[in-house]
């Protein structure tokens, strides 16, 4: 595996989301969530990869990504995902697409099985 590089793509006062690249090809993504002294991380690897290099991919964000950014890091905890992008869906391209209205249904509810 080569050097990975991250491309923000937004940052909120407690959370970062990257793309991640390889040979500025995109393998895949990763939100970061801040809390008071745990970090949390959600990566979606758009390819195939042995454990070690996953770990490899986790060992890079922790590096290059959390350890420079200044809140307290006491426990990194990551879930990990094989799968890829279907969509970047925003309001208004729902909205002209399927005429759906975001508003319409305020309460969502999530029912676990």
């Amino acid at each position: 595996m080569r050097e990975l590089n991250f491309q923000r793509q937004f940052r909120t006062t407690s959370s970062e989301g990257y793309v991640i690249l390889e040979d500025n090809q995109r393998i895949g993504r990763v939100d970061l969530h801040f809390a008071s002294e745990n970090v949390y991380a959600t990566i979606v690897l758009e390819v195939s990869m042995e454990e070690s290099e996953v770990a490899r991919v986790i060992e890079d964000i922790d590096e290059q990504l959390v350890v420079t950014a200044t809140v307290r890091r006491d426990d990194l905890n990551v879930w990990v995902y094989q799968g890829q992008e279907v969509g970047f869906y925003t309001d208004e391209f729902l909205e002209e697409e399927f005429g759906t209205d975001s508003d319409e249904n305020p309460e969502t509810t999530y029912n676990e099985e």
